[in-house]
This record gives C-alpha cells, structure tokens and sequence, in this order.
C-alpha cells in the first residue's frame, strides 16, 4: 500500500527540502538579529526541525512496511512536539522577564 503513495511522497520530500532550503536563507539574511534574540533562534529552530520531519520521505524507503513507516513517524513527531514545546517555554520566559 506505501508503494501506492510514492509520487505523492516524492512531490512531498521535494516541495519540504525546497521550503526548509528558503527557511535557511532566510535565516541566513538576518542571523545577526536572530543570534541575538533566544526566542528567535529556539522558533528557528523549531521551525526547521518542523521541516524536516518530512515523513514523506520516509515512505521513500523501499520495502518500509506500515509498523516502520508508523514507529519513525511517531518517534519524529514526538521530537518535533518537544521541540515546540522548549520553543514555547522558551518564549514564555523570554517574555517574563
């Protein structure tokens, strides 16, 4: 059933590496203000591991069954949850402050 959603997950991966591509340079543009700002980095941060999730791609993995494909994905989404969260956290206290 994977196999059935290949050039769906292609277009997917394609279109994620080029948005997390223009992400980075954008970044890239204002990485003095950002460095200075915690908030700004931990939300770059967080934006880019949102990015590259891209469970997409992992249905590229040729003869990737549905517990794989399902386990990573939980496992990466778990990451990118945590990852909002300290975003949040860190923002929070940022504004406390």
């Amino acid at each position: 059933m994977i196999e059935d959603w290949s050039e769906f997950n292609v277009a997917m991966a394609g279109a994620t590496a080029a948005l997390a591509g223009l992400v980075i340079v954008a970044a890239s543009v204002n990485i003095g203000e950002i460095v200075k700002s915690r908030t700004l980095t931990a939300r770059l941060l967080a934006g880019i591991a949102a990015l590259l999730l891209a469970v997409s791609a992992l249905g590229l993995v040729p003869g990737i069954d549905g517990l794989w494909l399902g386990s990573v994905t939980l496992v990466a989404a778990l990451l990118a949850i945590v990852s909002a969260i300290v975003v949040s956290w860190v923002a929070l206290v940022e504004v406390l402050r």
